[in-house]
């Protein structure tokens, strides 16, 4: 009985070659056209969103260190000036 259904689905490869190799040009479409370029949408994606949550961090960090600095100015105005060094001549 597996060897009908063998010999059946031969024939029908060999009446119906066309569909076989139109569904191999697909498959070979899709592993060499279509996957690696969602892939690589995908790692842009992902390289853009560790970008711009970097940047978010940044100006988070430096509205604090802005608003500490006003704090510490508001509070003793000697400190912003402690801070600064004088150059030699």
């Amino acid at each position: 009985m597996g060897g009908f259904f063998i010999l059946v689905l031969l024939i029908f490869v060999i009446q119906h070659w066309y569909v076989v190799v139109g569904g191999m040009a697909l498959y070979a479409l899709w592993c060499m056209v279509i996957e690696p370029w969602r892939e690589r949408e995908a790692c842009e994606a992902a390289e853009r969103l560790r970008h711009e949550r970097a940047g978010q961090e940044i100006r988070a960090i430096g509205e604090a260190t802005t608003w500490a600095m006003y704090q510490a100015a508001r509070n003793d105005p000697g400190v912003i000036e402690g801070t600064a060094e004088e150059l030699p001549s």
